[in-house]
């Protein structure tokens, strides 16, 4: 059966570490995937839904983390993602790198915000 915790990271990232802290009682050698998203991105809905779907699919005992954005310190590198970008173990899903700036900005996906399936199917080739 699959187990899914999905942890919403909502503070600036001085109380995040208490968050992160908490997950160190979690398997190690499961993906970590981070979901990079923040209120008025009009993907991050779609995002979170397929996400959801890929990993039920896989049926995989994995670790969600969403993170919004608009939490995060200004010199954090994730503001160098625009939302939602889905990261696995740090490293962005379709292996895009980050922009330049940290700034917030909305992700656009020339095809389309990934499918389900797509997500579930780069997850198995990282693995």
């Amino acid at each position: 059966m699959m187990k899914l915790l999905v942890v919403a990271t909502l503070a600036l990232v001085s109380s995040c570490t208490t968050e992160r802290d908490g997950m160190s009682q979690l398997r190690d050698d499961l993906p970590q995937l981070e979901l990079l998203t923040f209120e008025g991105c009009p993907n991050s809905p779609q995002m979170r839904k397929n996400v959801r779907e890929a990993i039920a699919e896989l049926d995989w005992d994995v670790t969600l983390i969403e993170t919004r954005l608009t939490s995060l310190a200004p010199n954090d590198d994730r503001l160098r993602y625009g939302a939602p970008t889905l990261l696995v173990d740090g490293v962005d899903l379709l292996r895009q790198p980050p922009g330049e700036d940290r700034q917030l900005n909305c992700r656009i996906y020339p095809a389309g915000v990934p499918s389900s399936r797509e997500i579930a199917n780069q997850l198995r080739q990282r693995r």
